[in-house]
């Protein structure tokens, strides 16, 4: 019965990777192929979904091309949760194979990102959402950071995760 369990649960757990494939396959090919905004006529936000669909699967090294992809397609008129999102997504994939250096390097620039361009935000709820994931990253980058053996930084860091967020 126990053997019976675990064959079970690991074939549940085959068909859930393979179901998730199967979703980003098609997710990607609905984007590519939208015959409305034309092929391969992908917008950061498009790049930012996929890219999210596939860390989410452990898909790590094509959650960085597709971040990566949504970086470059960025506009001047862009949505500051978009760049926030993006760069900060992009560095906890590059954290998750191990590339501290590079993460840390894509969480200062969505530290960055926010604190120029905060102050022109209008909008309430825009500006706490932002502020919400600026402290997400301040805090992965703290851990980056203690990761590369950067004690005083990552203290700095995570300081700065609290002042936003003081629940974080």
């Amino acid at each position: 019965l126990q053997n019976n369990i675990v064959t079970r649960s690991k074939n549940l757990n085959m068909m859930r990777l393979l179901y998730s494939a199967m979703m980003l396959a098609i997710i990607s090919m609905v984007v590519v192929l939208n015959p409305v905004r034309g092929l391969m006529d992908l917008q950061s936000n498009d790049y930012l979904s996929l890219g999210d669909e596939a860390l989410s699967n452990d898909m790590n090294e094509k959650a960085i091309g597709l971040y990566t992809q949504g970086i470059e397609a960025l506009t001047e008129d862009e949505s500051l949760l978009t760049i926030l999102s993006l760069k900060t997504n992009l560095a906890t994939a590059l954290s998750s194979i191990g590339n501290n250096e590079e993460a840390a390097k894509h969480y200062r620039e969505a530290i960055s990102a926010y604190s120029k361009e905060i102050e022109n935000s209008i909008d309430k709820e825009m500006k706490k959402a932002a502020e919400e994931i600026t402290a997400q990253a301040s805090f992965f980058l703290g851990m980056v950071l203690q990761d590369l053996g950067e004690a005083r930084k990552a203290v700095e860091a995570y300081g700065h995760a609290v002042v936003l967020d003081p629940y974080h």
